[in-house]
């Protein structure tokens, strides 16, 4: 904040924007009036002025926002643009007839095209009492409120009877028309009646009118007030020389468009619209898909007799085929009503079906239910199939979480399925050895307990994604493995595969020592490489990590989470300063991205080897925790970068912070 001080001799000034600058009033006006050429004049200030008077002749653009109990425009004939708004929600309105000097302020505006009012200067106009109409403001052609309350959101108090009363009796006056209106915007819409009734007036009142935009308020209005909102409002058709008519817009739609609208809509809402009107009331019975879910059905705890109940009579309403089912996470564990549900679900053809329980909820899938099913997701279930059944011939996508299964069955399973496309398994029955036999399988991914993978018909396989655990916290190496093991996962692994994700306990889970400089494998079309949890501390790992680096030449992008928990480096840069990389050279590398959550130092060496050895490298990206980065250690890490030796002149380096709710492995989640 400035005090002014002193005289103001210029007078050539143009444009003035003044921000808290601390001014008298009589100061200010003697201020602008020595400015003749001033066109554009904007005035932002905390202070409270009783009056403030303009005398600027060349004045084309006026805004205001602070406190001005009065304001008067002595001379200002060009003067097309004015806004005026308030800070404070209180300290304007006053009681009692025209203390701000509307009428006068509005008749010394003759030219004026562009009008913003905040609301507190329009409850000071309502209280100037001034009429129906501005009789000097034919020439506005735009109009800005800001911060305007309709009504109250509560509903049945005077004041809203009032309003309500208003706008039906200006709804009937054949005089009021707003004949040149084209477009109208209301932000942060409550769906109160008042709101209801003003946009009806708007719309019968408005000949020429092309759109009209509704924007809810997120924090009061709920999902389906857009819908309730065009639904209830009546567009009265006021052409010339034509008699008004009353249309429900929404219901004459075509019917593939109201079921579009309904399918994107919560179902708690869609089977809400019910209430709408007669014609409204079985429209939702013929959805194509069901979702009872946490987020959007079992919002809150309450009545679940009730709920069950709901559920019960939503299904028996249901119309037609059903493509989409969903239960996730129920707030009741009672497995006689979900089988009762499924059993009431086996004609509708389901071709989704998802069904995720609370973890001690384990339910028996009935496996032999839909014969048409292509996608299905289970959480906290037991997959039992009986030894007749023959798999989903139309299976395409397969996902199981928290899943009890027998090995072997899960492995003919699989085989009976010829479509399947993807495969997520997450948290399931442990696997000593796991055989995939799937031909059309595009996308894998597997987290949990696993000692051994195989793919034996899977000549589509693009995307692989294996990250290990054990109850204990570590990885347990059986004492039958040998080095060659290593050698054997990636050459049974298909040609095809462009993507592939492993952690660290997946390599640990292998032979130490003695890691070969390369593979011999036919991964030929494998773009991207990602490797999560990787000490650059350990022997092993950054062995590892070099082993495949080399194994894979046509690789266009890295990603490498670094987490350093093992002081003792001296091994691993010995290792390094032996290593000849002469030969080694990653020629389609374009991006490279690394996660450090252990200070600085740790991704260096990797950094360094990739930046000396891509030669078209484009941008590498270094994603730093801020618990473990500092400003000066990344300004450290930047300078330490700078100096490294690079193989692309195009090579940009960014150090950037962590984002917490991205990790490496939800890319690869199918």
């Amino acid at each position: 904040m400035k005090n002014m001080r002193g005289s103001f001799s210029d007078g050539e000034w143009v444009c003035l924007e003044l921000h808290e600058v601390i001014i008298t009033a009589d100061k200010f006006q003697t201020f602008i009036s020595s400015c003749p050429v001033l066109e554009q004049l904007m005035f932002e200030t905390s202070t409270c002025f009783d009056f403030i008077g303009i005398d600027a002749p060349n004045l084309k653009v006026l805004s205001f926002i602070g406190i001005f109990k009065s304001l008067k425009v002595k001379n200002a004939p060009h003067l097309a643009n004015f806004s005026i708004d308030s800070k404070a929600s209180v300290g304007i309105v006053e009681r009692g007839g025209d203390k701000f000097g509307w009428a006068g302020f509005f008749d010394s505006l003759p030219v004026l095209k562009n009008l913003h009012m905040g609301g507190q200067y329009l409850m000071s106009l309502g209280e100037a009492g001034l009429g129906r109409r501005l009789l000097t403001s034919w020439g506005l052609n735009f109009l800005e409120l800001s911060d305007v309350r309709l009504g109250p959101i509560t509903t049945g108090n005077e004041h809203e009877a009032v309003v309500l009363k208003y706008c039906e009796v200006n709804m009937d006056r054949s005089k009021f028309y707003l004949n040149h209106l084209r477009e109208v915007e209301m932000r942060l819409v409550s769906g109160t009646p008042i709101d209801l009734h003003f946009m009806k007036l708007l719309l019968a009142k408005s000949r020429v009118l092309d759109s009209m935009v509704v924007k809810p308020d997120p924090a009061k209005a709920k999902n389906w007030i857009c819908f309730v909102l065009v639904d209830r409002l009546h567009k009265t058709c006021t052409m010339l020389g034509k008699q008004r008519s009353t249309s429900d817009i929404i219901s004459n739609l075509p019917s593939y468009i109201v079921e579009n609208i309904l399918k994107y809509l919560p179902l708690r809402d869609a089977v809400r619209t019910s209430v709408l009107s007669g014609r409204w009331r079985y429209k939702w019975v013929t959805l194509p898909q069901l979702v009872f879910d946490r987020n959007q059905f079992f919002l809150n705890s309450g009545d679940w007799e009730k709920i069950k109940a709901i559920i019960y009579r939503v299904l028996l309403l249901h119309q037609g085929p059903l493509v989409k089912f969903e239960l996730s996470y129920p707030p009741f564990g009672s497995c006689m009503d979900i089988e009762n549900w499924i059993l009431m679900l086996l004609k509708k053809n389901i071709q989704k079906f998802t069904l995720r329980l609370d973890v001690n909820s384990y339910y028996e899938f009935p496996c032999l239910s839909f014969v048409q099913l292509k996608h299905l997701n289970l959480c906290c279930c037991v997959f039992k199939p009986p030894p007749a059944f023959k798999g989903f011939s139309r299976l395409v996508d397969l996902k199981l979480c928290s899943v009890s299964i027998a090995p072997k069955m899960f492995e003919q399973f699989i085989s009976n399925c010829p479509l399947l496309e993807g495969l997520s398994l997450s948290y399931c029955t442990k696997f000593d050895f796991l055989i995939i036999n799937a031909p059309n399988l595009k996308h894998f991914f597997f987290c949990g307990t696993l000692k051994s993978v195989s793919f034996k018909n899977t000549p589509l396989l693009a995307v692989v994604s294996i990250e290990l655990f054990s109850l204990d916290g570590t990885v347990k190496r059986p004492e039958e493995e040998a080095d060659s093991d290593w050698v054997k996962f990636f050459q049974c692994l298909p040609a095809a595969i462009e993507d592939m994700h492993l952690d660290r306990p997946f390599l640990e889970s292998f032979a130490a020592g003695h890691i070969p400089e390369s593979i011999p494998s036919a991964l030929k079309h494998l773009k991207v490489l990602a490797l999560s949890h990787i000490s650059t501390c350990v022997l092993d790992h950054v062995s590892h990590a070099l082993c495949l680096l080399r194994s894979f030449p046509n690789l266009e992008r890295v990603d490498i989470s670094i987490h350093n928990d093992v002081p003792n480096e001296d091994p691993v840069v010995e290792y390094l300063q032996a290593q000849d990389f002469s030969k080694f050279s990653l020629n389609q590398l374009r991006k490279v991205k690394m996660w450090s959550f252990s200070g600085v130092e740790c991704v260096i060496p990797f950094a360094k080897i990739l930046l000396a050895h891509s030669p078209v490298l484009e941008k590498m990206v270094i994603l730093h925790d801020l618990d473990n980065f500092d400003e000066k250690g990344v300004a450290m890490l930047e300078e330490e970068l700078s100096r490294f030796q690079k193989a692309s002149p195009k090579a940009k380096v960014a150090c950037m912070p962590l984002d917490d709710e991205y990790t490496l492995a939800s890319r690869y989640i199918l």
